[in-house]
């Protein structure tokens, strides 16, 4: 790694401007800062220097971070690899600290990607999960440029004695579906719930990295929901008439950011943003007189953000919406849920972009948010597009929705 000579005050300013400020607290988000390159084209001139730091949470869940850093160069066709340093957060007692380079153009500035592979080793568990991130940033000549990079945590916790277990974008969730005579709870007398011996409980138990009551996001008509503290139960009678029915749960970490980012957080630091989010799905349906329980899972989504809905009208209300982009074989897919309500979003309210990879997710004021796509194959970054919320005027009643926009070039 190039070091920073004493004839070179700019690049030096920025490593210790860096580190004077100290790391921000992300729980399994990361913090990249790069300054960028000297006066030279990028294969000739010494490359300036950049702050990388992670801290671990003080709840002491998360115990170590083991990681490899990536930097390519986008502007070059293909992309130049310019940087990989793995790193283990046990180094500086808790805390990471490297300085890294990032390239320019000969106009002074270039967009970089940076990409993340991680192991978090939690407390009381033998082998850690995986942890990937991806995200692109300008770098500038001589300048200093912050880059927050949202890690994605996706495993499962192998607890054993539930149904469901995940750990994902800060959050350990245990979850439970049982079928039981409604004398279990004593709620449902015959004479109000017709099928009175059968009764779904469907139990979830989360709690944020930081050991802080999450914030949950439940979805299930016509399900009676109590969310007290850490818990949110779904009991549901189930119906004499055959039918589905889906009962969700996301628990969103509620965290706070020492250093506000307008495209993760709310002005008061407050995370908005999330990868490898989990929302815990129990699927059951009745037909010819037998109700039975399909497989539960976590369903995976590669993103969240949750976004503000601008009211139709003066005093009128603002709902929140939380946009979800989950990712398969065909593409990326754009979906969206409220707070309570039905779990399903009708087939027009998704937008799919065939055969891309969704890298990153930033919000663009609280209404929007800019997906940042990549090549499947290759995994540079491609190109961009924006989603943003607004109104079905369509719908009776009208409700809130988001719309996407088509990918352009990032470039």
């Amino acid at each position: 790694m190039m070091a920073v000579r004493e004839q070179e005050p700019t690049a030096l300013a920025c490593a210790m401007g860096r580190a004077s400020r100290g790391a921000i607290v992300l729980a399994v988000l990361a913090l990249v800062g790069a300054c960028g390159q000297g006066d030279g084209p990028p294969a000739e001139g010494e490359l300036g220097t950049a702050r990388f730091a992670l801290e671990l949470p003080d709840a002491g869940v998360i115990e170590r971070v083991d990681y490899t850093v990536r930097l390519t160069y986008l502007e070059t066709v293909p992309p130049t690899p310019t940087l990989e340093e793995s790193y283990s957060s046990v180094d500086f007692g808790g805390e990471l600290l490297a300085i890294l380079p990032c390239t320019t153009g000969a106009d002074g500035d270039g967009l970089n990607q940076v990409d993340i592979a991680a192991k978090i080793w939690v407390r009381g568990r033998e082998a850690p999960f995986d942890a990937t991130a991806s995200a692109v940033y300008t770098c500038v000549r001589n300048a200093d440029v912050l880059v927050n990079v949202v890690l994605n945590v996706i495993a499962q916790l192998d607890g054993g004695f539930v149904d469901i277990d995940a750990m994902v974008a800060g959050t350990l969730c245990s979850s439970k579906v049982d079928m039981k005579a409604d004398g279990y709870l004593g709620v449902c007398p015959q004479s109000t719930c017709g099928r009175s011996e059968e009764l779904l409980i469907f139990a979830n138990e989360c709690r944020a990295v930081q050991a802080d009551t999450p914030t949950y996001w439940i979805c299930g008509d016509p399900a009676d929901w109590q969310v007290v503290g850490n818990r949110a139960n779904a009991f549901f009678p189930v119906p004499e008439h055959n039918g589905s029915w889906t009962f969700g749960v996301i628990a969103l970490d509620v965290f706070q950011m020492r250093q506000p980012d307008p495209t993760l957080t709310a002005p008061d630091g407050t995370v908005k943003v999330w990868a490898g989010l989990s929302a815990v799905r129990a699927y059951f349906e009745r037909q010819n007189n037998l109700t039975t329980r399909r497989e539960n899972a976590p369903f995976i989504y590669e993103f969240a953000a949750e976004l503000a809905v601008a009211p139709r009208a003066e005093g009128q209300p603002a709902p929140e919406l939380l946009m979800l982009l989950d990712q398969d074989v065909l593409g990326a897919r754009v979906t969206w849920q409220r707070r309570f309500g039905t779990c399903d979003v009708p087939a027009a309210g998704v937008t799919l972009y065939p055969g891309l990879e969704a890298l990153d997710l930033r919000r663009d004021g609280n209404q929007a948010a800019i997906i940042t796509f990549g090549d499947p194959v290759t995994g540079f970054a491609t190109s961009r597009a924006r989603c943003e919320t607004g109104w079905d005027e369509a719908a009776i009643p009208p409700t809130p929705l988001v719309t996407c926009g088509a990918p352009t070039p990032l470039l």
